[in-house]
């Protein structure tokens, strides 16, 4: 909830969730914007930002799936700072 796309740093929040009664109550709590409290949320932020497990599995981005898989990396192109 305390991103800011203005600031040029990547921010990142992981859900691991287990069936479907977890995939809804955190759906809930993420739109209410109170998701990060939760243990199952791991949040990071910085410059880049790489995601591994093992064993590898497929995710989504801001809930659609992209057919990523880790491990992958994402990072700024540049320092691009956006300013109003």
């Amino acid at each position: 909830p305390q991103a800011d796309p203005s600031d040029g740093i990547l921010d990142a929040c992981a859900l691991r969730t287990e069936g479907i009664g977890d995939t809804i109550k955190l759906a809930a709590t993420v739109r209410l914007g109170r998701h990060v409290r939760l243990a199952e949320v791991e949040t990071t932020r910085g410059d880049h930002i790489e995601i591994a497990s093992e064993p590898p599995m497929e995710f989504n981005l801001d809930g659609e799936l992209v057919g990523l898989r880790t491990p992958v990396r994402f990072e700024l192109a540049g320092s691009i700072k956006f300013r109003a």
